[in-house]
């Protein structure tokens, strides 16, 4: 894939326009979004990926709440922690960017590039290990898996900042900091 070619995806990525709509609460439905970014729906698995999908593109988070929404409804529902997973990446080279841009993959198939819009932060769990996410789009993320996390680690390069050495990933223009190198 060239960036051409993910220009045309990305174009074709076509989401709601849920910041759009403002409709009345509906109340509450039993859908859970795991950690995992699996979906249940009372109780049980949706196994259905199309369903899925069209399920994640009328997702809307305001505040600390998630949204189901339509221009005439909107469904509460539970979020374990964020509701995409990054399950792949890849790298594409083009003479326009000094490094390669990192594309990312989410569980539901949307192609998300590594940049200003779509930022990697990293925070950490209570036992201070690492939990990488990236801006899917607007206020919702996701969350790197442990490999797509490790292939970032090994693609990013020793840098030292304010004297500590970090390891800075790179991806087009635009540079993100994983943390001090230890």
């Amino acid at each position: 894939m060239d960036l051409k070619q993910l220009q045309k995806i990305l174009d074709g990525q076509n989401q709601a326009p849920v910041e759009k709509w403002h409709p009345e609460n509906c109340g509450e439905m039993d859908l859970l979004i795991k950690n995992d970014g699996s979906w249940w729906y009372m109780g049980s698995k949706i196994n259905r990926k199309p369903l899925v999908k069209l399920f994640s593109t009328v997702l809307k988070k305001e505040g600390d709440d998630y949204f189901l929404v339509t221009p005439a409804e909107k469904i509460k529902i539970q979020v374990e922690d964020v509701p995409f997973k990054i399950i792949n990446l890849q790298q594409l080279t083009d003479k326009k960017y000094p490094y390669p841009l990192i594309v990312m993959q989410t569980n539901v198939d949307e192609l998300i590039p590594l940049n200003s819009d779509h930022p990697l932060e990293i925070k950490s769990d209570s036992k201070g290990y690492p939990l990488p996410y990236i801006t899917v789009r607007k206020n919702l993320k996701a969350k790197l898996s442990r490999a797509v996390f490790y292939e970032s680690v090994a693609l990013a390069k020793p840098t030292q900042v304010n004297g500590i050495e970090h390891l800075i990933l790179h991806s087009g223009n635009e540079r993100f900091d994983l943390g001090a190198a230890e």
